[in-house]
């Protein structure tokens, strides 16, 4: 029976994505969790997304322009009222299970947040050939947040522990998951993981982050990655660990970006990520020579 307050808010930001939108929602209804409410942000979609989005049923619709997802992604959080909150994109599902295996462990302690297992998958939601399985116990949150994936919407989060880390970071439009999952592995929070799936990615060429490989956007990713590192690094008092764990993924997007710029015979591109990369790593163009040399010799 509801209680008529939601336990969990869920927040999808949206944008022409009426190919995929129906199974999104149709994966938090069957979840089959009373109190719950479910925030879709429309940036302004014309390809039909925004009519679907008007007869979908128990959703609750924000439209209009937007400065992209983190921007919506912040419109939803101010419009929720749920005690736990979660992150579904457009193309993506929530896993069976999920919201009961989550409320359970959060209404039995007083942790900040839980995570749950994640599949990449390519294909029908229904089914699909999983190509990539993420688990939270694969290594720590700051660890994570950095170098690995932080896999955000495989999360649900305490809205008292939300409030007090602020929102996203507008400015960003791919980084922003890793930036706020940073910000939230700083503030040291207690956190658990739930042995069970709870996300499953969808990978397709239309994607953000996990489409198909496009160079534009892993440069873009690179680019944001590199000013989120700068800002951080800059920082006083920052945690040894988080300095050098952030070194070390500025290190490893500067030397993939300059590799396959060298491949393409990009210089100006090239000597722009050399730049980079040499900023927080004296060591950087020995780095560079070794991987060229291993790559040279048919290496990794």
């Amino acid at each position: 029976m509801s209680t008529g307050q939601p336990r969990f808010s869920i927040i999808t930001p949206c944008l022409n994505r009426v190919e995929f939108m129906e199974q999104a929602l149709a994966s938090v209804r069957a979840q089959e969790f009373p109190d719950t409410e479910h925030i879709v942000v429309d940036g302004g979609s014309t390809d039909g997304t925004l009519e679907m989005l008007a007869r979908a049923p128990g959703i609750t619709l924000i439209s209009g322009p937007d400065r992209g997802m983190y921007d919506a992604l912040n419109k939803g959080l101010r419009a929720s009222r749920g005690d736990y909150v979660g992150f579904l994109n457009s193309d993506d599902v929530y896993a069976r299970g999920a919201f009961a295996a989550a409320h359970a462990r959060l209404d039995a302690s007083a942790l900040a947040a839980v995570a749950g297992n994640a599949e990449f998958f390519r294909g029908d939601a229904a089914g699909g050939e999983v190509v990539y399985r993420w688990c939270p116990d694969d290594a720590d949150l700051l660890t994570l947040a950095t170098t690995l994936a932080p896999a955000m919407n495989a999360w649900f989060f305490r809205r008292t522990a939300l409030a007090a880390l602020g929102e996203f970071d507008a400015d960003y439009r791919i980084a922003g998951d890793r930036e706020f999952m940073l910000r939230f592995a700083l503030a040291a929070p207690r956190c658990a993981s739930v042995g069970a799936l709870f996300y499953r990615y969808r990978q397709h060429q239309g994607s953000m982050t996990i489409g198909g490989g496009d160079p534009r956007v892993r440069a873009r990713m690179t680019d944001e990655h590199l000013a989120m590192t700068r800002r951080w690094l800059g920082r006083p008092g920052l945690p040894p660990r988080a300095r050098a764990l952030l070194r070390e993924l500025r290190r490893r997007d500067t030397l993939d970006m300059a590799a396959r710029c060298a491949h393409a015979g990009e210089v100006r591109a090239l000597l722009r990520y050399a730049a980079a990369g040499t900023r927080h790593d004296p060591a950087w163009c020995l780095h560079f020579m070794v991987r060229a040399a291993r790559s040279a010799l048919g290496g990794p």
